[in-house]
This record gives structure tokens, sequence and C-alpha cells, in this order.
């Protein structure tokens, strides 16, 4: 089967449009070793699929995006397309939104994350460019981490993805994203080019890869990382061709009719389907599908290609979790139904490094009833430990406080003035990274505000141990007075997987034993309520 490949002019126009200043650049990663490391998190730009699979087993997975706010303007665009689309296991196929701070309602996009769908970012304000300095990017970057963790709700090991707007990238970019230890960018076009560098055509486009030593396609883009960039993978946006060899872009591709629509469609599917089963990427905004013509060729499309049990719509970040282990067709059921394709699948192998501390500013002279600490979201973290002392050195503790979900804590001034420390750690099942550095401010002493009131010494739900554990293991708690409690073990989406204690109990410490021998691996959530206490922590199972 012959293709053309030559890169016309449609998709320099279709990013022209966009404001970027266009640089072709021909990585080809001669340097790039082999994939023979063992190295999960290490890939040199290739045409073959991962596994050494065959063309069989290789599922054919289809990416689904949507750039910039989530709200109900867009998703009435949107939903029309995805809502109760399965894949071949029957649940629901996900989506990726790299979605901006600006134009986002919280409490949806929280629901379209706990239908399974990947949240990533789009930076807060979608006002980066070349000439964004390093400092803005690490500010556009962390702003929207807290909002995701802080606003939206989502485990801060929840983030893995980055998306230019525009697909302005710069060399300020790449050094932020590779200091604030993102997983994957997915900024850069993908052309074929004469001669072809890896990518030869529709049905041979290089799988994605990561940036250890630059991009190794013919990258579109207004600047291609050239800093080495271990273990950050990208997700490339392979353009779409018609039979004839006219590109139309890969973002919001600029078809003039629905039929013409429909026939890329068909087209560049069948070349990856019967070719090298490199994955469909389908990425829009909202906006490119306000016309309910084109909303209906692609869901019929989706629709169609669901049925084929060995294409499955699939999450940028759970692409990547595929390629480091990947599994044959038949696998994928089970792959899923663990959650996989969330990244939860498998446990973290070191803590996380250092966070920074945000807020209050070391030394700062505060008044009011509250103060609220922040530091930056840590994408490997599971949970955070906070310290607050009166001493340096945090022989005394007046807020020591492990498992929390938010990259914030707010605390109340009740006792006088005083000069506090306080310090911050990021956790995850790899264990306790180290601490930040030490910040000071001066207001009055401390009490936690909110869900974590309950000082140690009362109410207090304690880490499961073993953690890791296989197949049982111990949850403690203690009750200054008797009260109603339950103890519940949850799914990463929030569904009750068991009922450890449900009834009233004296005071006390007590302890329980959950033996989860016929669950799968993957990370859960034990939550405790008593009264006005509720308490919530995190456990993995490993079989």
């Amino acid at each position: 089967m012959t293709h053309r490949t030559i890169a016309r002019p449609g998709i320099l126009g279709f990013l022209v449009c966009l404001g970027i200043g266009l640089v072709l650049s021909a990585h080809a990663q001669n340097n790039c070793p082999g994939d023979s490391s063992g190295n999960r998190d290490f890939r040199c730009a290739s045409r073959v699929a991962p596994g050494k699979l065959t063309h069989a087993e290789t599922p054919q997975f289809i990416l689904v995006t949507f750039d910039d706010g989530i709200n109900s303007f867009a998703e009435s665009f949107i939903q029309p397309i995805v809502k109760d689309l399965r894949n071949p296991d029957g649940r629901k196929s996900p989506v990726t939104y790299f979605l901006t701070k600006v134009n986002t309602e919280p409490a949806l996009a929280r629901q379209r994350y706990l239908e399974g769908n990947e949240l990533a970012n789009h930076t807060a304000t979608h006002l980066t460019g070349p000439e964004t300095t390093p400092e803005e990017w690490r500010q556009e970057l962390s702003d929207l981490n807290q909002f995701l963790v802080n606003d939206v709700g989502l485990p801060s090991d929840a983030i893995a993805g980055f998306r230019a707007p525009n697909l302005a990238t710069s060399e300020n970019m790449w050094e932020a994203l590779k200091d604030l230890h993102f997983l994957y960018d997915a900024s850069l076009s993908e052309i074929v080019t004469v001669p072809p560098l890896v990518s030869t055509g529709p049905d041979s486009f290089a799988w994605p890869h990561t940036l250890d030593f630059g991009s190794g396609l013919a990258c579109l883009s207004a600047h291609c990382p050239d800093i080495p960039l271990p273990g950050i993978w990208s997700i490339p946006l392979w353009v779409l061709y018609d039979r004839n060899g006219n590109n139309y872009g890969a973002l919001d591709p600029a078809v003039a009719s629905d039929s013409i629509f429909h026939d890329i469609l068909e087209y560049n599917f069948q070349q990856r389907y019967d070719g090298n089963r490199c994955p469909l990427g389908l990425y829009s905004h909202a906006g490119q599908l306000a016309l309910p013509g084109r909303q209906n060729v692609l869901r019929a499309f989706l629709q169609e290609k669901l049925a084929l049990p060995d294409v499955w719509m699939i999450t940028m970040r759970g692409l990547i979790e595929w390629m480091r282990e990947p599994v044959p067709v038949s696998g994928l059921p089970d792959w899923f139904a663990q959650n996989r394709d969330r990244g939860v699948g498998r446990p973290a192998v070191s803590p996380p490094p250092a966070t920074r501390l945000i807020s209050p500013d070391s030394g700062a002279l505060l008044s009011g009833a509250t103060v609220r600490l922040s530091w930056d979201v840590l994408l490997s973290a599971s949970t955070y430990h906070i310290q607050v002392s009166p001493t340096p050195d945090f022989s005394v503790s007046l807020v020591d406080t492990m498992d929390l979900l938010p990259a914030a804590l707010t605390v109340d001034a009740r006792l006088g003035p005083g000069t506090l420390f306080w310090r911050v750690r990021g956790m995850n099942a790899g264990g306790a990274g180290p601490w930040s550095q030490t910040r000071s401010f001066s207001t009055g002493s401390l009490a936690i505000v909110g869900e974590t009131a309950a000082a140690p010494e009362e109410f207090h739900l304690e880490q499961n141990y073993p953690n890791p554990f296989n197949p049982s293991t111990t949850i403690a708690f203690t009750l200054p007075r008797p009260a109603y409690v339950t103890l519940k073990v949850l799914n990463p989406l929030g569904g009750e997987v068991a009922s450890l204690v449900n009834g009233p109990m004296a005071a006390g410490r007590h302890s329980v034993v959950w033996n989860a021998e016929k669950q799968a691996s993957g990370v859960y959530f034990f939550r405790m309520s008593a009264g006005d206490f509720l308490s919530t922590r995190k456990l993995v199972l490993l079989h």
C-alpha cells in the first residue's frame, strides 16, 4: 500500500492561524540507544508498538481530548458526542480534558473526573506564549495544579499531563515541566516529511516516546525540546491525512463539510488499524463541534469502532501506563477494571521530592482569625504531612497532621501571639519524601479548622498496617467517648467495597482486620465517621 507523505501547506496554515512562530525540527534521536535498558519510563521514537505484541494482540486505541475550560456551555457540545459511549468491556469510554482555571466550573470538572475521565493541565489563564518567563510558566502550571487539587478535588497524583495553549511551546516551558515533574506533554504536532524521520505514513506513525534525547519526530512547534527531559513522555498530535496525501491538521481538523470529516476519520482509522496500530488521536476544542452534524458524525464513528473487540478509547495517561507494561487485547478488561488507565494500578517505587512552600511568606506578621498554609502540588504525592510548631526543631507539635489530600490547610489563630514554624512533605506508597524548607510566621497559636479539627489525642483514625499489604491489613482508631462508628473501604471512584464497622462502640482504641483476598490489586481508601468526626486514608493492595 502506497501513501503520499509530502507535508503539505495545510498544517502550516493551520498553525499560523494559531499565532505560532513555526520551527520544523528534524530531531531524529540519532543518539537514542534503544529500549534495552529495562526502564519503563524510557522509549525511543519508534513506529513499532511496545511489548513485542503481534498485530492481532495490539489494541487499537483512540484518544479523544478537549481543550480549555470545563463548563456547562462547552459540555453542551461535548456530551452529545461522548455520553454513554462504552468500551468493549461495558465501562464508560474515557476522554482527556486539558483544562484551564479560567471558564472551568469546579463541580462539573470533578463530576467528569469521577466518571473516569482524565483532567490535565492547560495553564491557569491560557495567556502563555514563547515570551513567557520561567517563573511565569511555573506560576501558570502551579496555579492550575492547585486549582485541580484544592477546588476540583483531584488527588495530586491524578495530575500527569500538559498541553501548551495555542501549542506555543518554549525552552522555558520545557524547563518548568521538568522542574514540576510532569509525566507527559501533548503539544508537539507530528507530520510526515520527505525524507521521513520516524513516521512514514498514516499507517506507520511513531508511537509516543520519551524526550530523553529531545523530540524524535518531524516536530512542528514554536520550540521543540532541545534539552534532555528524562522520563517525560511526548504524545504527538498526529496530523490527519486524506487518501490523497492532503493534511487537515491535528487539533480541530480543518474540514469543510461533514462528509469530508467522516471520510477523514474513516481513512485515518483504517490506516492505523491495518497498519502499526499507532493510536488515533482526535483532538478538539468544544467550539469546533458546535454544529450538530459534526457531533453526529463523530459520535457515530466512535460507536461503530468501539463495537470492535480490539478498539478501546483510553486517556492519555492511560496510554502511557499501558505502554510501560503492555498487555494484549485479551487482558484489557482486567487491566481497566484495576483502574490502571488512571495510573493507580502501579504503586510508586520512590518517595516524592521536596515540595515548595507558597504562602504565607517566611517571617510574615499575620492578623485575622485564620491562616491558610499552602504549598506546591507534588504530582507524585498521594497525601501530605504538615507540621506546625513553636520551635524551629519541631520538638513541640501544635499541628502534626498526616494524610492530607489537599495541598493547603487552614488553621485558626486562637490562643495569642507568637512565632510559629511550619513545614510539609509529600507521601506515597514509596514512603515519605524530604521535608520542605521551614518557614515562620507570627500570629496566635493554632487549631485545625474543618474536617481535621479533632486532634489525634481525641478521635483518631490511624494508617493501616502493613501498607502496601497482601491480602490482610489492620486498621486502628481511637474514640475518646462512646460513638456510633462507620468504617468503610472505598474504591478510587468513591464506590463502597467493604463495610468493616457500622454500629455503636465504646470509648478506647479499637482495631479491625480487612481481608482483601478477593479484591483486585490497586489503591483503595478507608473512611471513618463518628459523630462530627470524618477521616479518610489511603491503602494499597498488592497481590
